[in-house]
């Protein structure tokens, strides 16, 4: 019996979860099904590893039983999902160059021409949303059009996804907890394993004041544009004079030499735009005026959705706009956190964060943005203070953490709230 992405997923939720009904409830399936798909996995493995009783699942398998199921599986008899099959199209195609041929693409992929002309017609439409053209110039030939900056920085998104960090090894990788990520493993490493390795080694032996996830994502963006060998003077990137002063700038230019020095400039704007560090919010935002009088509306959306008056205060509006210029950045991006605290901001502040989701629409139609719930949910803390502060008072005091702001801002949060206290400035241990 042939498997899928989806018994994999269940396979990993058996690890947390053993209750029949909450298991089908995780993956919106009948009890029936899951049944169904723990009786195929046994059937691939040889013998009854997982088996059921009185709605309880009991899952025998360890470590080594998951590797053999893996190795055991081939294209014969593993179907792949429409995401698996686009994302396969894009390492074979635009993760390595802009034209490729259909026949050529059905071979490599063993894909029907017709199921891979439906998957291309559905990519491009894709593609097209962040800047990434593909055209159809002769009845089995594609060629891809795009500005740099976009193309660079959807396959640095596109490889996060199958790149492990693993920062006690001080090692990086690709993962294969599944038969999918066992092919997608084998095919990025011949092409980026060694690229990675070097860039991940000489970022992680300087100082750069920035959080592992950001850094994480610089490591890609240098390895893509180091294979990809994009025309580097096509790159645009602006305020030359103001980034070549940086200590960013100089840093990247010691260390990476081969680089030209555009591409150096495009490093270090990721990491000034990306950040919460700078003293002037606004100064890489041409249209910063709107976005203040964005994050205004965005506070009186909330106040009307919410039936009730916010303190007008100056810290309240200095927290939103702090986090406002990466969380636009990112967006722009479709760089999406991968530490989140949204689980958590749903428990506690589920209310909070249902009216704050609904006031956020204005203000992604005023940028034409998309924001995802993992950003709202960093902005939820914020206004839960405000909403605290508008009926009792507390003790001012001063935090220093050796986190970055962005990432405690729910921590904060329940400090003040449990401890009645006002946090009138956060500052790093290397400020002291």
């Amino acid at each position: 019996m042939a498997l899928n992405t989806k018994h994999f997923e269940i396979l990993k939720e058996l690890k947390k979860e053993d209750d029949l009904k909450r298991v089908a409830d995780i993956f919106n399936q009948t009890e029936r099904n899951i049944r169904y798909k723990i009786q195929e996995l046994n059937e691939n493995l040889g013998q009854e590893k997982i088996f059921i009783k009185k709605r309880k699942i009991y899952c025998l398998l360890d470590e080594n039983d998951i590797a053999s199921l893996i190795k055991g599986l081939n294209v014969q008899n593993y179907v792949y999902e429409q995401k698996e099959r686009m994302d396969l199209l894009i390492i074979e195609t635009i993760l390595q160059e802009d034209e490729f041929q259909i026949e050529e693409l059905a071979d490599s992929l063993q894909m029907s021409k017709s199921t891979l002309r439906a998957d291309i017609k559905i990519l491009t439409e894709k593609l097209k949303k962040v800047g990434i053209h593909l055209g159809q110039y002769s009845n089995k030939k594609y060629r891809a059009q795009y500005k740099n900056n976009d193309l660079i920085y959807y396959l640095s998104i596109f490889l996060y996804n199958y790149v492990t960090f693993d920062e006690g090894r001080r090692a990086i990788s690709f993962k294969r907890s599944n038969y999918f990520e066992k092919i997608v493993y084998e095919m990025l490493t011949k092409m980026y394993c060694s690229v990675l390795e070097d860039s991940y080694q000489k970022i992680k032996a300087i100082d750069l004041p920035y959080t592992d996830e950001t850094l994480n994502l610089l490591i890609l963006l240098i390895s893509v544009l180091k294979l990809r060998k994009l025309n580097s003077e096509d790159l645009e990137v602006l305020n030359k004079k103001v980034l070549k002063e940086t200590k960013e700038f100089k840093t990247l230019r010691k260390v990476f030499p081969e680089l030209s020095e555009l591409n150096i400039y495009f490093l270090t704007d990721y990491l000034l735009r990306i950040s919460c560090d700078e003293k002037e919010i606004f100064a890489r935002h041409r249209n910063w005026i709107e976005i203040e009088l964005g994050v205004y509306r965005l506070i009186k959306e909330f106040e009307s959705l919410k039936k009730v008056q916010l303190v007008k205060n100056k810290k309240l509006l200095d927290d939103i706009l702090y986090y406002i210029k990466p969380l636009i950045y990112r967006s722009s991006k479709q760089i999406e956190l991968k530490n989140t605290v949204l689980k958590e901001v749903k428990s506690i502040y589920g209310d909070t964060f249902f009216y704050l989701k609904k006031a956020f629409q204005s203000f992604e139609t005023l940028l034409g943005l998309e924001v995802s719930d993992n950003e709202i949910g960093f902005l939820v803390p914020i206004f839960q203070v405000a909403l605290r502060n508008r009926i009792r008072q507390a003790k001012r005091i001063l935090v220093v953490s050796s986190y970055k702001r962005n990432l405690i801002n729910f921590l904060l949060a329940r400090l003040e709230e449990e401890f009645l206290v006002e946090i009138v400035h956060v500052i790093s241990m290397k400020q002291l």
